[in-house]
C-alpha cells in the first residue's frame, strides 16, 4: 500500500523508489535493501548501467571501493542462482555456507545472511530485490519469505504499470493532439495532456481551475452546436470539427472525438477523447475549394469540349461546350454520375475507340474523329488523384476550320499556279528583250559599242535565268541558288566562247534557299565578276582558274566570294573608284543588300561580298 501510494504520486517510479526501499527495510529490520534491475546483463551493457536502489542503517558506510565490490558481489550471487531465480524461487543464503574464500569476502562487507527475491514485469524477469542482514546470523521463516514474495509481486505489477503511464505521457506529450478524460456529462475536464496550451493557448492549470473554460474558448458561431452535441459522447458518436478562439485572437480548427468508458454494470463512467488540431488541413481544404472552383469555372467557359470520368466511367464533370457539340438533350447538371457509354450508344466503332484508349492507359493527344457528319480533335490525357484514376477528354470541332483549311490550300494552288505563270512570263519578255538586243548589235559595226550591248545582253539574261528557276521550282518563295550559278556559268562560258579545258570553272556553291531580293542582286554579280575574268583576265590564251564560292556563315550572314588566278587589275586601278559600269553595279548592288565588299588584286583579281544576317532575316 504505502509502495503503491509512493509510486503513482510521483511522475515516474524512480523518484518514489528509495522511500520504498527504506520503508522496506525499516519493516522487516534488515541491515541493507537494494533493488536492481536485471536486464542490463542481457542487453550487452556494463558494470554500471543498472539502475540499483539502495538503502542501509545509518551505522554503515562505505566507500566507493566497497559499494563496487559489493555489487559485484550480488551480481556473482544472482548468476549462481539464476537458475531458481528465473522460475520465481527466492534465494537464501548464508555466508558461513559459502566457501572458504567468498565467505572472507561478504564478512569483509559485513554480510551475514541475505534473501534475494525475483521480480517480474509483464511475465519477464526484471530484476532482485534483495535483504541483507550484517553481524548477525538471521534464519528467514517460511512466513517472512512468503510476505517478502508478495511485496515482490506487488513492485513487479506496480513498476509495470508505472512504465505503462510513462509510455503513454511521452507518447502524448509529442503527438500535436489533446488527450483528454472528462465526466460522464462531458463538460468538464478531470484531464487534459501537454497539447491542450499549445491549440486552446490556455495552460493545463487553467482548465483544471475552471473544467468548463474549454467550452468557453470555442468561437461563438459553433459554441451551441458543440454543446448541444455533447450527449453524443455517451453513445460513442461525438465527432464534431469546431473552431477555438485563443487568447492571441488568433483561430484553430479543431477535430474532437470522445468514446465512453463504462463500468461492469454497463454504465459510463468516464468519457475519453482526443481533439487534433485540423488548421493546415481546413486551410488546404479552402484553397482546394477555391481551386476547384477556379477550375471550374474556367472548365465551363471553355470553347472546347470537356468531360471527366471516374475509374467505374461515371461523369464527375462535364461543360455546357461538350453538351452542345454532342447534341446531349439533357441539362449539364443532370450528366452528373451518369456512366458516360450512355452517351453514344449507337456509335459502336467510337465507343469501341475510347475504350481502346483507356485500356491502353496513355495519353492521346490530336487524334481526329468523325461524328455524324463532322470533324473533331480528340486528346485524351489518364489522371490519378489521392490513388484514383480519372479519364479527361477534350474535344474541339474542327469542321469550319479543316474547311477553311481546304478553301486557304486551294487558293493558294491558284496563286501558285498565278505566280508561275507571271515568272514564266517575265522570262519570256526579258528573253525577248535579249534577243532584240542580240539583232540590234548584229548592225553595229563598232566593236566597243557590240560589246556594250552583249553586256547588257548577259545581264538581261541573267534576271531572266532567276524567273526560269522560280517558275520550274516547288517553293516560289525560295530559289535553288545552286542550279541558278551553275546555268548563269554556263551560259557566260558560251557567251564568250571559254576553253572549259584551258579556263577552269570551279563552283563552291552551298545550298542556301534565296528569295528574290537576295538572289538577283547576287546573280548580277556574279554575272558582272566573271564576266569580267572571261574578258580580261587571261590574255593571250593563257590557262587558269575562276573560282565561285557562296556559303552561310555560322552568325547567319552570307559570304560571296569570286576569285580568278589571271593577270589581275593593271597597276594603279582602284576597284573602288572605277568607271567601269561592271564595278558600279557591284558596288551599287552590294550596297542595296546593306553589304561590305573587299578586292585583292595580288596573284589575280578577287571580290569578296558579305552581306549581313540583319538581312537575310529581314528578306525571311
Amino acid at each position: 500500500s504505502y509502495a503503491a501510494r509512493h509510486f503513482l504520486r510521483n511522475a515516474g517510479w524512480e523518484a518514489g523508489v528509495q522511500e520504498v526501499v527504506k520503508r522496506l527495510g525499516e519493516a522487516t529490520l534488515v541491515t541493507r535493501v537494494f533493488l536492481i534491475d536485471n536486464r542490463v546483463d542481457r542487453l550487452g551493457g556494463q558494470i554500471g548501467d543498472a539502475s540499483i536502489y539502495e538503502w542501509s542503517e545509518r551505522s554503515l558506510t562505505s566507500d566507493e571501493n566497497e559499494k563496487r565490490i559489493l555489487y559485484l558481489l550480488r551480481r556473482q550471487l544472482i548468476k549462481e542462482a539464476s537458475s531458481g531465480l528465473s522460475t520465481g524461487h527466492p534465494f537464501l543464503f548464508r555466508t558461513k555456507d559459502f566457501p572458504r574464500k567468498q565467505q572472507e569476502m561478504l564478512c569483509t562487507l559485513g554480510i551475514r545472511s541475505g534473501i534475494i527475491i525475483p521480480l517480474f514485469v509483464d511475465r519477464q524477469w526484471w530484476g532482485c530485490l534483495g535483504l541483507e542482514q550484517c553481524f548477525v546470523d538471521r534464519d528467514w521463516v517460511d512466513s517472512e519469505v512468503g510476505g517478502l514474495q508478495m511485496a515482490g509481486q506487488i513492485l513487479g505489477t506496480l513498476i509495470a504499470s508505472i512504465r505503462v503511464e510513462q509510455q503513454f505521457r511521452q507518447l502524448i506529450g509529442n503527438v500535436q493532439a489533446v488527450f483528454w478524460i472528462s465526466s460522464p456529462d462531458g463538460r468538464g475536464k478531470q484531464y487534459v495532456s501537454p497539447g491542450y496550451e499549445e491549440i486552446w493557448g490556455a495552460s493545463c492549470a487553467s482548465l483544471q481551475k475552471n473544467p468548463s473554460s474549454w467550452l468557453q474558448s470555442i468561437h461563438p458561431e459553433d459554441r451551441t452546436r458543440v454543446i448541444d452535441s455533447l450527449v453524443k459522447q455517451s453513445w460513442g458518436e461525438y465527432d464534431e470539427e469546431y473552431r477555438v478562439l485563443r487568447p492571441d485572437g488568433s483561430i484553430r480548427w479543431v477535430r474532437d472525438r470522445a468514446f465512453p468508458v463504462r463500468d461492469q454494470t454497463g454504465a459510463v463512467y468516464r468519457i475519453v477523447g482526443i481533439a487534433e488540431d485540423i488548421t493546415k488541413q481546413k486551410v488546404a481544404e479552402d484553397q482546394l475549394r477555391a481551386a476547384t472552383e477556379i477550375l471550374s469555372g474556367l472548365i465551363n467557359h471553355l470553347y472546347s469540349g470537356i468531360l471527366v470520368e471516374d475509374d467505374m466511367r461515371r461523369i464527375t464533370h462535364v461543360n455546357q461546350s461538350f453538351k452542345d457539340m454532342f447534341n446531349i438533350p439533357v441539362s449539364v447538371q443532370s450528366l452528373s454520375g451518369v456512366d458516360s457509354r450512355l452517351l453514344f450508344p449507337q456509335a459502336k466503332r467510337f465507343s469501341d475507340r475510347i475504350e481502346e484508349i483507356i485500356r491502353d492507359g496513355t495519353a492521346v493527344i490530336g487524334e481526329e474523329i468523325e461524328w455524324q457528319g463532322r470533324l473533331f480533335l480528340r486528346n485524351y490525357v489518364p489522371l490519378s488523384i489521392a490513388d484514383r484514376r480519372y479519364h479527361l477528354w477534350q474535344y474541339r470541332d474542327i469542321t469550319e476550320s479543316r474547311q477553311a483549311e481546304e478553301q486557304i490550300r486551294a487558293s493558294l494552288k491558284e496563286k501558285e499556279v498565278l505566280l508561275k505563270e507571271i515568272h514564266h512570263r517575265v522570262k519570256n519578255n526579258l528573253q525577248i528583250i535579249s534577243s532584240l538586243l542580240n539583232l540590234q548589235s548584229a548592225e553595229i559595226q563598232d566593236p566597243k559599242a557590240a560589246q556594250k550591248f552583249r553586256e547588257s545582253q548577259d545581264r538581261v539574261k541573267a534576271m531572266a535565268l532567276i524567273h526560269e528557276r522560280l517558275y520550274q521550282s516547288s517553293d516560289l518563295a525560295r530559289i535553288d541558288f545552286a542550279g541558278y550559278v551553275r546555268n548563269l556559268t554556263g551560259h557566260l562560258q558560251r557567251s564568250y566562247r571559254v576553253d572549259a579545258s584551258i579556263i577552269r570553272l570551279n563552283l563552291e556553291i552551298n545550298p542556301v534557299p534565296m528569295s528574290l531580293d537576295v538572289a538577283i542582286p547576287c546573280g548580277l554579280i556574279i554575272n558582272e565578276l566573271v564576266s569580267n575574268a572571261f574578258k580580261y583576265a587571261f590574255p593571250g590564251g593563257k590557262s587558269g582558274e575562276i573560282l565561285v564560292r557562296f556559303v552561310k556563315e555560322k552568325d547567319g550572314s552570307l559570304k560571296l566570294l569570286v576569285r580568278d588566278s589571271g593577270v589581275g587589275l593593271p597597276e594603279g586601278t582602284h576597284p573602288e573608284y572605277s568607271d567601269s559600269l561592271g564595278l558600279k553595279l557591284v558596288r551599287s548592288l552590294t550596297e542595296q543588300m546593306g553589304g561590305e565588299v573587299r578586292y585583292r588584286s595580288q596573284g589575280g583579281f578577287s571580290c569578296e561580298i558579305h552581306i549581313p544576317c540583319t538581312k537575310v532575316l529581314e528578306v525571311q
